[in-house]
């Protein structure tokens, strides 16, 4: 693989499998250390953004190319909108509305903060409907069990 695919996608969809996969020479970018300017932050410590997000965090994304095969980011809308005006060819991927209580087990596996999984859980509907909102990329829905690495043949054969 040569190209540099971005791919944007929603917390609990297999991100950090796959830049654990080696062989994948994919790198994932938290986005709370660019947000929030501390890795284990997130929107319930009450810190003030940082204003230079998400161009900080897209620059950094742009620097991986060559060193990295796949960018895997954050499905943030600010953050698909940055990288699709800056001309890189994003993926969206995203779990279709009815997946609600599947990604709720998802990310109480994952966050283990109960508070986090309900302030994230409370958005779930809008988030998936600001997904299928944006232009500008390609969509991918995941299906009920489906991941990340179900998808990245298809992701990476176009």
């Amino acid at each position: 693989m040569s190209k540099f695919v971005v791919i944007c996608a929603q917390v609990g969809t297999g991100q950090g499998d796959l830049a654990d996969d080696p062989k994948l020479k994919a790198k994932e970018l938290l986005p709370a250390e660019f947000l929030w300017r501390r890795p284990d932050a997130t929107c319930l410590d009450g810190l003030t953004p940082n204003p230079q997000w998400p161009q900080n965090y897209c620059d950094v994304a742009i620097t991986l190319r060559g060193s990295a095969n796949i960018v895997l980011m954050s499905s943030h809308p600010v953050v698909v909108q940055e990288m699709v005006n800056r001309g890189e060819n994003v993926i969206l991927v995203y779990p279709n509305e009815s997946q609600e209580a599947d990604y709720r087990e998802r990310l109480n596996k994952l966050i283990k903060k109960t508070p986090v999984v309900e302030s994230l859980m409370s958005n779930f509907q809008k988030w998936v409907a600001e997904a299928r909102a944006q232009t500008g990329c390609r969509h991918i829905v995941l299906e009920r069990g489906q991941y990340l690495s179900d998808v990245l043949p298809q992701i990476l054969a176009d």
